[in-house]
This record gives C-alpha cells, sequence and structure tokens, in this order.
C-alpha cells in the first residue's frame, strides 16, 4: 500500500526495488545489523523502508538534490526514518515543504572532504599559454558547453587556455562535437575517466594554473 501512494509514475521503480529490500531486510536480519542508512530519498529510500520493516531495525536516510525533486513517498519516509540528513541548506528548505506542519525537520550536514597535507608546487616563469583542468562527469549541469564557449571567446581576446578534460558521461560525443566547432580542438584534451587519486595528484602536480569547475541549472 505505502510503494502506490507515490506519484503514479514512480510505481513501477518502487515495485522494481520492493523484492529487492526484502531480501535485503532478510540479510540485515542475518547479519545482525541493527541500523540501515540509505543515501537518496527516492527509490533507494523505498528499498531501505522495506527492508528495515522486514528486519524490523531503525533506518535513517541522507538526501542529495534530484532525489527530493522527485517527491518518492517523501512524508512516509520521514515518519518511518529515525533522522534525515540533508546536505544544505536548499535541499532541506525543499524538504520541509513537502512535510505537514509539525512533522521533525530535516538536519543540515553538509559533505566534506579530506585534503592531503601535501604542498602544491609552483612553476617558475611568466604563463606563456595559461593551462587548466577541468574534473566532472560530462553532464549538463557541469557546464562544459560554458567552459568551452569562453575558451572560444577568450582566445578571439588574445588569451589561450590550454584545458585537460577529466571524467566521462553521456554528452562525451556532443562535446567532442562542440570543440571541433569552436575551433578549440588544440586546446581542449579530453582524457577520460580518472580515480580520485590520479585527479589529486594532477591537481596538486605543478601543471596547471587554475582549476575549473561551472554549474549551471538545467531544467532537472
Amino acid at each position: 500500500g505505502t510503494m502506490l501512494q507515490a506519484r503514479p509514475s514512480l510505481w513501477p521503480r518502487n515495485l522494481a526495488v520492493w523484492v529487492k529490500g526484502v531480501w535485503l531486510g532478510n540479510e540485515a536480519r542475518r547479519l545482525g545489523i541493527d541500523h540501515i542508512h540509505v543515501h537518496w530519498i527516492a527509490v533507494p529510500a523505498t528499498m531501505g523502508l522495506v527492508a528495515a520493516r522486514i528486519a524490523g531495525v531503525g533506518m535513517s536516510i541522507t538526501c542529495h538534490r534530484y532525489d527530493i525533486a522527485q517527491r518518492n513517498l517523501v512524508p512516509q519516509k520521514f515518519a518511518a526514518a529515525t533522522f534525515v540528513r540533508a546536505i544544505d541548506t536548499p535541499g532541506a528548505q525543499e524538504l520541509a515543504a513537502l512535510l505537514p506542519t509539525g512533522e521533525k525537520r530535516p538536519e543540515i550536514i553538509r559533505m566534506g572532504v579530506k585534503l592531503p597535507e601535501t604542498q602544491v608546487v609552483l612553476r617558475d616563469g611568466a604563463l606563456d599559454r595559461v593551462r587548466g583542468i577541468i574534473g566532472a562527469r560530462l553532464v549538463d549541469k557541469k557546464g562544459h558547453s560554458t567552459l568551452f564557449k569562453a575558451i572560444a571567446r577568450a582566445r578571439e581576446l588574445g588569451v589561450e587556455l590550454e584545458l585537460d578534460v577529466y571524467g566521462d558521461g553521456p554528452l562525451e560525443s556532443r562535446l567532442l562535437r562542440e570543440i571541433d566547432e569552436l575551433g578549440i580542438a588544440d586546446l581542449v584534451h579530453m582524457l577520460g575517466v580518472a580515480s580520485h587519486e590520479l585527479l589529486l595528484e594532477r591537481l596538486l602536480s605543478s601543471d596547471y594554473d587554475v582549476a575549473l569547475l561551472p554549474s549551471v541549472t538545467t531544467s532537472t
């Protein structure tokens, strides 16, 4: 019954993970797990909700961004959870707007990254060509297209930025076409996916003058 209280368009996804939730609940009970924490309040939390009920244990949820917008049983999952975490203030506000008055509020615990203690090595001399790096999935919201247009415009103004692009994703072929159409194929190098360790190593090297990470708001 709970699975079908979401929008009809979400029913197939929720029902698809019901069996997985039953399996996970039985595994949690077999292993003696006493709490289940789930990332994403969309379908993963549906699975976690089923598992927690099967295992008879508590559950909690970390919410990110797109998963909140899906509005997949958010009030029901809040009611079942020990606590619900948002990673930023806008996310917490979006969640709160979906809840009945007087319902418990989300906790804000921001995402953190442990930085290495290594010192960045600076290179000597004047910049003959600015060198940049971007590490991001090749999807619209990461703004690669905007960055490539900026590189082309900068070249028109007499400033050349050579860019190493790390990452993969569904827009790869489109972005390669854009690079050619903008006439910056000699400046932009698509290097594919990189491990976290490799990307940190590249960022800490003396090979770059600037790290870039544009961000755009998309329809989703």
